[in-house]
């Protein structure tokens, strides 16, 4: 006999049946849901849809549950049982296990925390709530034995008071901790939903990338959405109200700047219109009304007179020997600067000065400087100045020992002989302060006129002294060399200084002030040649005013620096006496080629990794070039090299996951590795040990730089975030944000105020590396970009993409170059040469390419790997260069 008992639910004995037994027991429904197990599903029943599902699973407690879900980003569990005490005493207590029953609920520290898709159904009953009931809910449950929920504001306002009530204690003066600014993040997020009129200010501070809990708080408001109609600048049909999966808002802003602080997170979730300008409130509106209607007035009474003539009159003039550029300041304002003079010139007619004014003007002509400082008379009068040339003659040294400074500025041997006898401390060409007398054409010493240009091309040595040794054997004869070629204008020579505690310290800042208003607008047009002797500082420090070309001198030996000096004054260019550029690509490629690079191949070849060298940036050379550092997909390893032997150093160790990128410090003491374990690890090169962690990426980090200046290092990572960190305090600084794919490469601008970035989104950003806002978007490219970098001046920025190309961009404009075709794969990485002329670059046709940057011609193709190449790097001399492979092969170039 079969027995069996009657109206009893049946689960299948699966996993998911169990699962199924459970949920009915502890939501007291007493019958199984449909069962979704695909393998003992019945056939010809839909799917239960998730909205009636979690009707059915909250039952009564449904009401409870929608207004617990209106608290973020968790509930604690005491202030949802409040509620209930509050608004719903009819129900028991144990109904909370129902709200567990819900898909993905979680039990947190924090509290309840409900899913996405739950939380959207959940927002979304309670917009749709239109309830009166009264705010006492034991009162209406004596009135009616049905209960109606309590209303919306009811429910807000009760959750405003427990807020309130846990505002933490903050002291005046003090700064808010962690603590205080989560109560404030909870409290901005209610009053989101709860205040139409709200501003939104604090909420966007919160927000801003320096706040601690700004990626927390944005990864929650990135499920929001408006709902249909809840912003009239929304495009019809693209509103994001309408995806079931997002979290509809209660309200929609009505303050004007509200939506427009929405529109500006991260992603702008809300899909609202951004405007180029926070837009006027009606009492701005008003304001400027009245304002305009009040001009009108006073100009139709005659207290405002506008007066216009139909021919400007002149009230200044230059006479005379006018230079070609000069610059004329009215109280802080520039007012006439002209770019591109064709030659001598006046004043252009029409150009009125504002009358009793005082104005600063400088003229700069032939390598010299003079200052005229003048007020503007009263009107009807005029202003004449007369330039006078210069002919006095003036020693070829100034001297100022404050800032450990020394300048030369002779082109003559004799004179330069007499001048260094002499050691006067006079000064020259202003020298960092004030006007001074400058020699002309005529006088031995002075600076050689040139081929006759609209400006000035001038050549500029820097050099770094030894402050221990000051005359390093081989300085003068360098110096010498250079004067002999007849090309130098100026020489700087500056030696560190010993402060009040007796540290030697580099007055960089100062001497650069000394070089800007000596050179004034011939910086543009000018190169920079610089070197350091022993014992100085050993990376060139970025903030110099910005050059035409700056170039680094081997001073090490005599044959690197004599083999630089030739490379850069060939006969033909000495004997034209200027710089114009050759007139065709055809000659600079000819002209390259009579460079070390055609005499470039592969000088050792080292199986360094057992799997592939990473990309794009795996590879870099110690700043002294000495070492060259690796790292690999072959583990957790990073792996240190000798250049001249080629042997391995030593390995570091501590990653879990594979590394993705490395770069070495400016001083050369520590190296820096990206990995797919989402972190980055410093290192000390010294003994191989890690220094520290940076943990806050979210994927894998796929891209690390240090800063010129090495107090701070930047990543990239697959979580599209890129992060600006602090190296002595080894803080998170800044969060951007703003690609919509991996980042995959990472570039600090030579002077450290931006930043590159490239992405899987197909495109480059350009930042401002103190505000952390996109200057620049590069658009061009029709796949990834895989590797960034910047010229050596700054000027241009280059990528290399999975497009097969590389691209060359103005990075004052955003506006592209040119672009460089030739390979036939993907461009996995990419490099400058260290002067700025040459491009490097690694492609998956398992070619390394050399690329002239004035032409966009190649140079020639090196060939010795066997497969894809992944990275690429030039030797800080520039003489050297490095690339490593898929196989794990890295291959040292240059010449014999």
């Amino acid at each position: 006999m079969k027995f069996q008992l009657p109206n009893l639910p049946t689960f299948p004995a699966t996993p998911t049946g169990l699962e199924s037994a459970i949920r009915a027991f502890l939501t007291e429904q007493g019958a199984a849901r449909p069962i979704t197990d695909p393998g003992h599903a019945p056939t010809g029943n839909p799917p239960e849809r998730l909205d009636a599902r979690v009707e059915s699973l909250l039952g009564d407690a449904l009401p409870w549950a929608q207004d617990c879900a209106m608290f973020q980003p968790a509930i604690p569990l005491g202030l949802a049982d409040a509620l209930r005490r509050r608004f719903y005493p009819q129900l028991p207590p144990d109904r909370l296990g129902r709200f567990f029953a819900l898909p993905d609920t979680l039990s947190t520290a924090a509290g309840i925390r409900f899913s996405t898709q739950v939380l959207a159904i959940l927002h979304r009953g309670f917009n749709q709530r239109r309830g009166d009931a009264p705010g006492d809910g034991a009162a209406a449950v004596r009135a009616s034995p049905r209960v109606r929920p309590p209303s919306q504001d009811a429910v807000l306002a009760f959750f405003q008071e427990e807020i309130d009530k846990a505002k933490p204690a903050l002291k005046d003066g003090e700064t808010p901790g962690l603590a205080y600014l989560k109560w404030e993040s909870v409290r901005e997020r209610l009053r989101l939903e709860a205040e139409a009129d709200n501003d939104l200010k604090r909420l966007a501070e919160l927000t801003d990338p320096a706040s601690p809990l700004s990626d927390s708080l944005l990864a929650g408001l990135e499920h929001y959405a408006l709902e249909d109609g809840g912003l009239e600048d929304d495009e019809p049909g693209n509103n994001p109200g309408n995806d079931p999966d997002k979290i509809p808002l209660r309200l929609a802003p009505k303050n004007p700047k509200a939506r427009q602080r929405l529109a500006a997170l991260a992603g702008n979730p809300f899909k609202i219109r951004k405007l180029a300008a926070f837009p006027l409130t009606y009492w701005q509106k008003t304001l400027l009304g009245v304002l305009l209607l009040s001009f009108v007035g006073l100009a139709g009474m005659g207290v405002v007179e506008y007066r216009a003539e139909e021919e400007p009159v002149d009230n200044f003039e230059l006479v005379r020997d006018v230079p070609v550029d000069y610059r004329l300041k009215a109280v802080g304002m520039q007012i006439w600067s002209p770019k591109e003079a064709q030659t001598q010139m006046s004043v252009p007619r029409g150009w009125r000065l504002t009358e009793e004014t005082e104005h600063h003007l400088t003229l700069y002509e032939n390598g010299h400087r003079t200052m005229e400082a003048f007020t503007t008379p009263d009107a009807g009068q005029g202003t004449r100045i007369h330039v006078k040339s210069r002919d006095e003659a003036v020693p070829c040294r100034a001297a100022f020992p404050e800032m450990g400074l020394t300048v030369m500025r002779c082109s003559d041997q004799d004179a330069r002989s007499a001048g260094l006898q002499a050691g006067k401390a006079s000064r020259v060409a202003g020298a960092g302060r004030g006007e001074s007398p400058v020699p002309s054409e005529s006088t031995p010493g002075s600076p050689r006129r040139r081929v006759e240009t609209s400006r000035e091309r001038m050549l500029i040595a820097l050099e770094f002294a030894d402050g221990n040794t000051p005359e390093l054997p081989t300085l003068p004869a360098l110096r010498e060399e250079l004067w002999q070629t007849g090309e130098l204008d100026i020489l700087y020579r500056l030696r560190p200084i010993a402060d009040g505690a007796g540290n030697q310290e580099w007055k960089t800042a100062q001497l650069f002030a000394a070089m800007a208003t000596d050179l004034g607008p011939w910086i543009e047009d000018s190169r920079l040649l610089w070197w350091n002797a022993a014992n100085s500082v050993t990376v060139f420090p970025y903030g110099s005013p910005k050059f035409a070309q700056t170039i680094n001198i081997p001073a090490d030996n005599k044959e690197n620096w004599r083999a630089k000096l030739a490379e850069l004054f060939p006969p033909a260019r000495l004997e034209k006496q200027n710089y114009e550029p050759l007139s065709s690509g055809k000659e600079r490629v000819q002209a390259v080629l009579k460079t070390p690079y055609a005499n470039w191949r592969a000088l050792r070849k080292t199986k360094a990794h057992s799997k592939a060298i990473c990309w794009p940036h795996c590879l870099e050379f110690a700043p002294d070039g000495g070492k060259v550092l690796s790292g690999s997909y072959d583990g957790t390893l990073l792996k240190l090299w000798d250049v001249a032997s080629g042997k391995k150093i030593r390995t570091f160790k501590g990653h879990s996951n594979w590394i993705r990128s490395v770069a070495f410090s400016p001083n050369g003491r520590t190296v820096l590795s990206g990995s797919a374990d989402n972190t980055l690890k410093l290192w000390n090169v010294a003994n191989g040990k890690a220094i520290h962690t940076f943990k806050r990426h979210h994927g894998a980090v796929w891209s690390v730089t240090f800063a010129p200046d090495g107090r701070t290092v930047l990543s990239g990572g697959a979580d599209k975030a890129i992060k600006l960190w602090d190296v002595t305090t080894k803080r998170l600084l800044r969060t951007l944000k703003g690609h919509t794919s991996y980042v995959v490469s990472v570039s600090f601008a030579p002077d450290g105020l931006k930043l590159l970035s490239g992405s899987y989104d197909d495109t480059l950003k350009l930042w401002d590396t103190k505000s952390g806002k996109t200057l620049h978007t590069f658009v061009g490219h029709s796949n990834d970009v895989y590797s960034v970098a910047f010229s050596p001046d700054g000027r241009m920025v280059l990528s290399g993409s999975g497009d097969n190309t590389l691209r060359l961009w103005n990075t004052a404009s955003g506006k592209m170059i040119r672009a460089f075709k030739g390979h036939t794969n993907r461009v996995r990485s990419v490099a400058f040469s260290p002067d700025g002329r040459t491009i490097l670059s690694g492609s998956d046709d398992s070619m390394l390419k050399l690329w002239d940057v004035a032409s966009g011609r190649e140079i020639r193709t090196l060939e010795g790997h066997s497969d894809n190449i992944y990275s690429v790097a030039f030797s800080p001399d520039g003489k050297r260069a490095i690339s490593g492979d898929r196989y794990g092969v890295m291959i040292l170039w240059g010449a014999e």
